[in-house]
């Protein structure tokens, strides 16, 4: 995920395939607290691998970067909102909270001090 709270890991679960599911959390960002989590339902059940990685290695962040590059996936899509510097507040506040900014369900908000980005 690219939210960096234990809430998104949560959801993330739910959207495990049955059968083969992965899940790849890569460097939460900070310790959010206790999560609820049912083994039985959400990895046996489900017949999941679940890995966690603290970062990435050297050889592992250039082909990302490849990837980024060839420009195959919508990347445009994943950053949400953008908003201006004056309005950091109304961001954190929606990260804190349910996830909701203007309307929408906020998943990447990008700050951009000097206007939009391209």
């Amino acid at each position: 995920g690219c939210v960096g709270k234990a809430a998104a890991w949560t959801e993330g679960v739910q959207y495990l395939r049955d059968g083969d599911g992965r899940f790849l959390e890569v460097g939460l960002a900070g310790d959010d607290g206790q999560i609820p989590f049912n083994p039985a339902t959400q990895l046996v059940a489900k017949n999941a691998t679940f890995i966690g990685a603290l970062g990435m290695a050297e050889e592992d962040s250039l082909a990302a970067v490849r990837v980024i590059e060839s420009q195959r996936l919508p990347l445009e899509h994943v950053v949400s909102h953008q908003l201006p510097l004056e309005r950091v507040a109304d961001a954190i506040s929606a990260l804190n909270g349910d996830y909701r900014l203007d309307g929408r369900t906020a998943i990447k908000i990008a700050i951009a001090p000097h206007g939009s980005v391209p």
